[in-house]
């Protein structure tokens, strides 16, 4: 109670709180996953990131039965008397612990020549072709650049420093071209708003299970939708790796994409007609949490297969930058939908209404995602 009056007054606080778990989060993930990707080949590599994202999703169960059982503190209707304050501490100290294995563990696996081969073999032509066009760029840097080291070799003082500032340009110059190349092919901006549109309705609708919930005056249930979601995520994973592997070479993964994204139809369909039927939201809080988790699992492995590892880190980190953009306007949409919808004088809303807008307009977005996933799967055929 006391953690709830201080911070009603202090939302700021909070704001920074989760900015800089964000960072840490963001940080952690991306590291275990770029070793991951580095470590196995193309022909393995899906069930190689299914099986860490199941881990992902393991940590998540565990965290959620530890809540459930320790820091609810028997109230489950009255939330500000729930020790989360307990619980965030309990979350520090183990994000302090996975931090310090993977410094300690994280390592890629030395590798024959051969095992890059399939890099470059499954580029996309338009990006070997703009390539091809912007080395010629950097040729002429490089030039422009020796031209000035021989002109101030007479000035030994200044050559130091001239040359400095001559490499830091050309670093910069050669990074923005490398990723112009890669941005203005046809797959990457598939795949770029493709996934900055699929995922954060998975997470738009994790981040107010409890208002959907509670608007159907199912509240009661909240600790059980929170710890069937990592367990769904696992399952999903664990079919999908059990799938790459039995249909290996006979199934485009684009359009294991597109089964997987459909299942986000479904249980929109479902939270639209029967947002507050039970056995409704069970059904679609576990179909959207396996295409949730296959999504991320599927878009990764499709990327790494069509550019290089080595750029996967800047390739994954912009197109996560550019998804944040949806994942403002969602939950802000959500927002407004379930505000408009409760009565004057009242906190929480109640009623289909409170969530159905909310859903109707993703599931609009939703259809642009398989339209760009078909359009991904003719560009690669």
């Amino acid at each position: 109670m006391k953690s709830i009056e201080f911070y009603t007054s202090k939302a700021g606080v909070l704001k920074l709180y989760f900015f800089i778990i964000g960072h840490g989060v963001s940080y952690t993930y991306m590291a275990a996953l770029t070793t991951t990707i580095a470590n196995f080949t193309s022909e393995h590599r899906v069930q190689a990131l299914a099986i860490l994202e199941s881990c992902f999703g393991g940590g998540a169960l565990v965290f959620a039965i530890l809540y459930a059982s320790y820091f609810t503190n028997a109230h489950i209707y009255d939330e500000q008397n729930q020790n989360w304050s307990g619980f965030i501490l309990m979350l520090k100290i183990g994000s302090s612990i996975a931090n310090c294995c993977c410094a300690a563990f994280l390592r890629i696996a030395p590798q024959s020549d051969n095992d890059g081969d399939d890099e470059e073999s499954d580029k996309d032509d338009n990006y070997i072709a703009a390539e091809t066009e912007d080395e010629h760029d950097l040729e002429d840097i490089f030039t422009e650049a020796g031209d000035e080291s021989e002109s101030t070799e007479l000035f030994h003082s200044e050559d130091a420093e001239t040359s400095n500032e001559t490499l830091i340009y050309i670093m910069i110059k050669e990074t923005w071209l490398d990723f112009k190349r890669i941005f203005l092919t046809k797959n990457f901006q598939i795949i770029l708003w493709l996934k900055s549109i699929i995922s954060p309705i998975g997470f738009v609708y994790l981040i107010n299970i409890t208002a959907i919930l509670k608007s159907a005056r199912l509240e009661a249930y909240s600790a059980i939708f929170t710890i069937l979601r990592p367990i769904a995520g696992m399952l999903a994973r664990f079919i999908l790796a059990v799938l790459a592997q039995l249909l290996k070479g006979k199934i485009q993964k684009p359009i294991l994409l597109l089964i997987t994204n459909m299942g986000f139809v479904v249980g929109q369909g479902l939270l639209i007609s029967l947002g507050t039927n039970l056995t409704a939201l069970h059904v679609s809080n576990i179909v959207i949490t396996m295409a949730h988790s296959c999504v991320f699992v599927l878009v990764i492995a499709i990327l790494s297969d069509l550019f290089s590892k080595k750029k996967f880190g800047r390739i994954w980190g912009f197109i996560l930058f550019v998804s944040t953009i949806f994942s403002f306007l969602y939950p802000a949409i959500f927002g407004l939908v379930y505000d408009a919808h409760t009565k004057i004088g009242n906190v929480d809303c109640y009623g289909l209404a409170c969530t159905q807008l909310t859903f109707i307009i993703t599931s609009i977005f939703t259809c642009v995602v398989l339209i760009l996933n078909i359009a991904l799967i003719v560009n690669i055929r």
